[in-house]
């Protein structure tokens, strides 16, 4: 009988009892022969089985596609979206998935390598894989992760050959290099997209040109810039298509030489900025000579955070923005409230006057403002070390003027705030206060103060007013303050400016102790002749502290980059 015509599964039923029969018998050279041949034939029955497969009887195409998801999934860094900036070494570009593909059959692997696409995401950490990364994406656009520590030369190197092609560039500047800035002057990258460039640590201030051009042009097509640990230089370039800046950790000789001069000749350069992220201004960058405003009228938003409040202040009352953009100066720091002023008023008036609706707290040194229109928002979260933040809101207006707010929501321990507050907004509509005891503040005093300026005739205590609600957050029922109320809405009637809607909220504490009949008696006046509708509203608060979705941070504001958690918005009420 030939075996050509035995099955193969009678051949398997017999290699079992001939391996056992024979083993012991064969040499080392004959047993290596044996493996060989065995193995062989075990690739071909797993490919065999691979085939029967539901997966592989996809088309080659499908299962690229089904690769980049698996290659990509949960990193959006990957697919363009950028990397996190921080001070320490990026990480690097995660390839273990797409390498992990390539190994589990001759199929798969023959696709992976035969789709460049796959290959454009590299980095330098191991020279062996940068090198065959660049080589599996043939002539695509790449997205290159580099590090100084590599030499100089290997940079330079590394830039040269594929400057063409590069799409993205991201530079990690690491302490020990052998140069303090990326050698990009005289590169000459038609379709660079995207630029990073991180510091690891503070490095040596040299001494060069502040503001070099980069790239061998003076006009650049750039239309993302990204720099962290900025100590001796921003880019000299015009950018005429950059929609996304991000710069932060301002320090050594940029600040020293004007870090605002600087940082407004550069956003000079760029008219077509959407997405504005500025951080770390330190203390010594508010002394500036910068006094020419700095038109951004495609801005959507802008975000400076973790810096000092006067030059955060300053810096945005240099720039002249659109009507619908979103301001947020927050986490500021400052010495002395009184040292928060502007270089001169803020020239945005379109965008001041979008604002109507007005919300603060404060409490001894922090201070909580959010103010917002339809499209627009200004947002200002700050802590000062000494003093508090009376004088700066009683004179907010001279800073921010706010001319359209019709409701405002506040929260103060001072019984002044309210009386400066109130006479800075005749259009005022609404007012939602929440009543915030405290032992060096008698809350009666703080309401009698509240209905006093409430009461006060003249154009300066909210002649239009007509919906009034406190939330009172006490166990004391005297703080509802029914007498001073009454009085307060028999002087605006007699005025010819009577309140429509008193509601007094007590919360969950309150409300289990409060005397409703008693409180209902006391004001059963105020109901009856002056006011339409009186509610004590139980278990509820007037005031709803929630914040707006306009401050949450949108895809396409992280479309090149992810912001760190702690730079992005959050509702921190002092």
């Amino acid at each position: 009988m030939s075996l050509e015509s035995v099955s193969l599964e009678t051949l398997v039923g017999a290699l079992r009892p001939a391996i056992q029969r024979d083993l012991e018998m064969q040499s080392r050279s004959a047993l290596l022969r044996t493996e060989a041949i065995l193995s062989d034939a075990l690739l071909h029955l797993r490919y065999r089985l691979n085939v029967l497969t539901a997966v592989d009887r996809l088309p080659p195409e499908i299962l690229h596609k089904i690769f980049e998801h698996v290659a990509y999934a949960g990193n959006r860094v990957s697919r363009g979206g950028g990397m996190y900036f921080t001070q320490k070494r990026k990480k690097r570009v995660p390839a273990r998935h797409l390498l992990d593909l390539t190994h589990v059959c001759k199929r798969w692997r023959d696709i992976a390598l035969s789709g460049p696409r796959l290959w454009t995401n590299i980095d330098d950490h191991k020279l062996a894989q940068r090198d065959a990364f660049l080589h599996r994406s043939g002539q695509l656009p790449i997205t290159l992760h580099l590090h100084t520590k590599r030499s100089a030369q290997c940079m330079k190197q590394i830039l040269r050959d594929h400057a063409h092609r590069l799409r993205r560039l991201d530079i990690t500047v690491h302490s020990e290099a052998d140069h303090d800035t990326p050698p990009l002057q005289d590169l000459h990258v038609p379709h660079l997209e995207c630029l990073t460039v991180v510091s690891e640590s503070r490095l040596p201030d040299l001494d060069r040109e502040i503001m070099p051009p980069l790239f061998d042009q003076r006009v650049s097509d750039l239309k993302a810039l990204g720099m962290s640990c900025i100590q001796s230089w921003l880019p000299g370039n015009h950018f005429p298509r950059l929609t996304h800046l991000y710069l932060t950790n301002f320090s050594g000789r940029i600040v020293v030489s004007d870090a605002l001069l600087h940082l407004t000749s550069l956003l000079a350069n760029t008219p077509a900025v959407q997405y504005l992220h500025i951080g770390g201004l330190s203390r010594n960058a508010s002394g500036t000579s910068a006094q020419d405003t700095v038109p951004l009228h495609a801005l959507k938003t802008f975000t400076c955070t973790t810096s000092y409040a006067q030059p955060a202040i300053r810096l945005l009352s240099l720039l002249d923005l659109p009507r619908d953009v979103v301001v947020r100066l927050d986490k500021l720091e400052c010495l002395e409230v009184a040292t928060v002023t502007l270089a001169h008023p803020i020239p945005s008036t379109a965008f001041l006057h979008s604002l109507n609706s007005l919300e603060v707290v404060t409490e001894n040194e922090e201070l909580h403002l959010i103010a917002q229109g339809p499209r627009s928002g200004l947002w200002i979260q700050a802590e000062c070390f000494t003093g508090d933040w009376f004088d700066w809101l009683s004179r907010l207006d001279t800073l921010f003027p706010l001319p359209s707010v019709t409701t405002l929501q506040a929260s103060a321990v001072d019984e002044g705030i309210m009386p400066a507050l109130l006479r800075q907004f005749p259009l005022l509509t609404e007012l939602r206060f929440c009543l915030k005891p405290e032992e060096d503040f008698p809350s009666d005093e703080v309401l009698r103060r509240l209905y006093g300026a409430l009461a006060a005739p003249g154009p300066h205590s909210c002649p239009r007013l007509e919906t009034l609600k406190v939330d009172v957050n006490s166990d004391n029922v005297l703080f509802l303050g029914p007498t001073p109320l009454l009085a307060m809405a028999t002087a605006r009637a007699a005025l010819g400016r009577p309140l429509r809607t008193v509601h007094i909220g007590a919360g969950a504490e309150t409300a289990a102790t409060l005397d409703e009949d008693a409180i209902r008696t006391a004001l059963g006046p105020i109901e009856a002749r002056l006011v339409e509708d009186v509610r004590i509203v139980r278990d509820w608060e007037v005031c709803s502290w929630v914040m707006d979705r306009m401050w949450q941070t949108t895809s396409e504001a992280e479309r090149y980059w992810r912001l760190p958690s702690a730079e992005k918005a959050s509702y921190e009420l002092p």
